[in-house]
């Protein structure tokens, strides 16, 4: 095979993820101006999406505490997380960016997270989400990663703070 025809290949596969990526998740308008990212994100696209800016804005302010941080990096590789919040949605907009900061200092992969926009009926694109029973936002769920069970989740408000409660979802299941 020459170089060329490789070249067009990979070209190719380039140009195919990135069409079926972008229909991941669609922008409607909210009521008060504001865009809702509805279907399935990435970090990424809420960090660099300008009506996002207090997704950018709370990870740089947010300070985990380092304690929680080194006992939720132990278990990086055991857990998988899925996200359900609302750009809409204030705690949302409080606790994801708290979230994500915890889970980039704990040196989780954050590109595994499964993060996933509803609207305001709790609804995303395609059902995707219909089998994490969802009734609030924001939803952090933590799965098992060597049998996919349910380990915990937080539900809209953290009993303390986000990187609380996920050492004590790991704490009450490992342990």
């Amino acid at each position: 095979m020459n170089l060329k025809r490789i070249a067009l290949i990979a070209i190719g596969i380039f140009l195919i993820s990135n069409v079926a990526f972008a229909q991941d998740y669609k922008t409607i308008d909210g009521k008060d101006g504001n865009e809702i990212l509805v279907g399935q994100l990435n970090m990424k696209q809420l960090a660099n999406d300008s009506s996002n800016s207090w997704f950018y804005k709370g990870i740089n302010s947010y300070k985990p505490d380092k304690e929680k941080v080194r006992y939720l990096s132990y278990f990086r590789d055991s857990i998988s997380v899925v996200v359900v919040f609302g750009t809409w949605d204030q705690e949302s907009r409080k606790d994801i960016p708290a979230f994500y900061k915890t889970m980039l200092s704990s040196s989780y992969p954050v590109n595994t997270i499964k993060l996933y926009g509803v609207d305001k009926s709790l609804k995303a694109l395609n059902d995707e989400i219909a089998k994490y029973n969802v009734t609030k936002v924001p939803s952090i769920i933590l799965f098992d990663k060597r049998n996919g069970n349910e380990i915990g989740r937080i539900e809209e408000i953290p009993l303390r703070t986000v990187e609380y409660n996920l050492t004590k979802i790991v704490d009450n299941y490992y342990f």
